[in-house]
């Protein structure tokens, strides 16, 4: 699991993920089994920003064109 590899290789280097401030973007029907992945926020691909811009066209992508 990516996230578990994520979190154990940055302890070694002294960092820490904050996981209330993480998300998790993935298709809708993407099942959660990891307990660590279930503490994290999940965001359907098609309303996913980063940094206020949207990743892939939906809705949000529509949204954003419209303001």
């Amino acid at each position: 699991m990516d996230v578990k590899r994520v979190m154990e290789n940055g302890e070694r280097l002294g960092l820490h993920l904050n996981v209330s401030k993480c998300e998790v973007i993935a298709q809708a029907d993407c099942a959660v089994t990891n307990p660590v992945q279930q503490k994290l926020t999940f965001v359907p691909v098609e309303d996913s920003l980063l940094l206020g811009t949207p990743l892939f066209p939906g809705k949000v992508l529509d949204d954003t064109w419209a303001d």
